[in-house]
């Protein structure tokens, strides 16, 4: 039995690579088979002379049917949550927090005339980004105006976090939200 001349695949066809006579590649989802000798740097789909198609890649089939629905993922951790307080007609407030940061948020309600309002925080380990003032205006055509403010705390322990206001107006709203 005489084996000269079996053809012999060689991959995916490389211009670096020197192929023999029958030889047969791999190029762009098609496969070609080598015409000559040292056939170096020719790339199969443009020099026909030296190299034959033997499968071309066929048409794109058609869309299969839709797979069954997997099985429901586990449930996730619960998120960090958030604390409310309203004040009750003070001008302070305060939250029990466990140790942790927080985005303390505070807000006030006028129905007077324009003011600027300034909040503070008591009972905290640290601070990153303090609360602040902000303007209230007085109310447009019967309506009460809102602001708010926000700032960053730590707690190194739990505790009462006490947010205040410019004395005379009150917190209509407070939160903490804790994010580490």
């Amino acid at each position: 039995m005489n084996i000269d001349n079996v053809a012999s695949f060689q991959g995916t066809y490389s211009g670096s690579t020197t192929y023999a006579q029958g030889d047969i590649v791999a190029y762009s989802s098609s496969s070609y088979v080598s015409l000559i000798n040292s056939n170096t740097g020719n790339q199969p789909d443009t020099n026909p002379s030296d190299w034959a198609l033997l499968a071309a890649q066929g048409p794109t089939g058609t869309t299969g049917a839709t797979g069954a629905t997997g099985a429901t993922g586990a449930t996730g951790p619960a998120g960090p949550g958030a604390q409310y307080a309203y004040s009750a007609g003070s001008s302070s407030v305060g939250l029990s927090l466990a140790a942790g940061t927080y985005i303390i948020t505070a807000q006030a309600v006028n129905s007077g005339s324009g003011a600027i309002i300034t909040a503070s925080a008591s009972g905290y380990s640290s601070v990153q980004a303090a609360l602040g003032s902000f303007y209230l205006e007085g109310p447009g055509g019967g309506e009460n105006t809102y602001g708010n403010t926000f700032g960053v705390y730590t707690m190194n322990s739990a505790g009462t976090l006490t947010v205040s206001l410019t004395s005379g107006y009150t917190p209509t709203l407070v939160t903490a939200v804790k994010i580490s």
